[in-house]
């Protein structure tokens, strides 16, 4: 038996026998499926199809004047952009030097999105294979250090992108001349940095708030199965191909596809205003194949788990899951997306499947 707490209760799960399964053990004494190694090879074409930072750093500095490093990332329309106006007359050349790392992990993210994915529960390799589940809505960085090292520079440039500064800053250069003008320069400098500063204080002081909130969200904790055992896990480390619990009035912390709830049947309410506005809670219902298990769904059962999911995250949702020898079709109707509400059930058990 093991125990595990979730609402306040302890329950007793009891094990179930995996001598029906359909597994073999590897080399280390971890279950493995048979099927691994046609999956494992499109994870590895997968891996080598994705952009990598020192590349794109290499195509920034060699030909970022011309948009050679957003051709690499396949942002064919910025590089386009670029190409024609000289990097936007260098200002987006170094804009796009302070935001190459998270400009690779958005590649990254939307390149694996229109890819499928062959899921298995509880495996590293799927964790290192897709993107983390950090939150970050920042705009000059993604902790304290990182926003007041890069806010100085990269709000000037963000300023200077708007053609009315870029106006006034060529009349106040042009006013230093006292053979160009007779004014006094603090005329037009005094406004113009004035304007400069309310603003900088302005999105830093909204970057800051935005950096609280995803703290606020990233540090919530939830019950992860990994490595065949039951801890807590923080929102930020969640990954995909585990196995999480969510307890009543709890934000999903990631795109699952719902394995089994505390009603009779599977089925669970949630509450989605937070990503479309609407009140109304939508039902969803598990898969036949796990909701008949419940909480006997322990990590060494689902450690055998496999899922093959076709669609883009957010959009649609259609796969399949193996488990025991039997497979089973996935739908919206199991699809929990990424911060809507458990609403009605005490808890909710789901497979992690987009982060």
């Amino acid at each position: 038996e093991m125990l595990f707490t979730f609402g306040g209760e302890k329950s007793f799960v009891n094990q179930i026998s995996l001598m029906n399964l359909n597994l073999d053990h590897n080399a280390d004494g971890i279950l493995r499926s048979k099927d691994d190694d046609c999956s494992s090879e499109a994870d590895d074409d997968l891996h080598n199809d994705l952009p990598r930072f020192d590349v794109a750093f290499l195509c920034w500095c060699v030909g970022g004047f011309f948009g050679l490093h957003r051709f690499y990332l396949r942002d064919y329309a910025g590089a386009k952009e670029m190409l024609f106006t000289f990097g936007g007359f260098l200002l987006s050349w170094l804009s796009d030097g302070f935001q190459l790392a998270s400009m690779v992990e958005k590649a990254r993210a939307d390149r694996v999105a229109h890819f499928p994915r062959f899921i298995h529960t509880q495996s590293a390799k799927s964790a290192k294979m897709y993107c983390k589940n950090r939150l970050s809505n920042t705009k000059y960085g993604i902790n304290t250090l990182g926003i007041y090292a890069q806010f100085l520079p990269m709000s000037i440039l963000e300023q200077l992108e708007r053609n009315t500064n870029r106006y006034f800053l060529f009349i106040a250069i042009l006013q230093l001349d006292p053979g160009l003008t007779p004014t006094n320069p603090l005329t037009t400098w005094l406004p113009l940095a004035i304007i400069f500063f309310v603003t900088a204080v302005r999105e830093l002081n909204d970057d800051m708030q935005r950096l609280a909130a995803d703290r606020t969200a990233n540090n919530r904790t939830y019950l992860v199965a990994r490595d065949h055992e039951w801890s807590q896990c923080t929102s930020e480390n969640v990954c995909v191909g585990d196995l999480i619990l969510i307890d009543k009035e709890h934000e999903v912390p990631a795109d699952c596809v719902l394995l089994a709830s505390s009603s009779a049947d599977g089925s669970v309410h949630l509450e989605t205003a937070n990503l479309d506005g609407e009140t109304d809670l939508k039902v969803r219902r598990a898969m036949p194949l796990t909701a008949c298990l419940g909480l006997r769904l322990s990590p060494q059962l689902c450690a055998s788990m496999e899922m093959e999911v076709a669609g883009i995250a957010g959009t649609e949702l259609a796969g399949v899951v193996r488990l025991g020898g039997q497979a089973c079709g996935v739908s919206e109707a199991q699809a929990m997306p990424q911060g809507a509400v458990v609403r009605t059930a005490e808890w909710a058990l789901g497979l992690v499947v987009y982060t």
